[in-house]
């Protein structure tokens, strides 16, 4: 990351190289989507950030976005585990660890 410089107001682009944890997880989701119907992804408003845009276009039966709601995303997965699911949820830690205890 370069220095910041109030001059300029973009960003440089990355110049590649390694893939993003949000792109090895994804293309994960979607590798295992593939070989199990019952895999689930939630995400509260996060696609992009989890990494989960390419899971959400090729299984969209599979995945829920609950919009701003970790609480729900959490009781969405617990519902989907009871019912024989494998629910997976994508929720950034320090928010879930604080809004879904409230």
């Amino acid at each position: 990351m370069p220095k910041f410089d109030p001059a300029h107001t973009s960003l440089p682009k990355s110049k590649g190289g390694l893939p993003t944890f949000s792109k090895v997880f994804g293309d994960f989701l979607c590798d295992m989507a593939a070989q199990d119907p019952k895999l689930m992804a939630i995400t509260p408003a996060m696609r992009e950030g989890s990494g989960m845009v390419r899971f959400s276009k090729e299984y969209p039966e599979q995945y829920f976005d609950v919009a701003i709601a970790e609480q729900h995303a959490v009781t969405l997965a617990t519902g989907l585990a009871i019912s024989g699911n494998k629910p997976i949820v994508a929720i950034y830690l320090p928010s879930c660890s604080v809004v879904t205890i409230n």
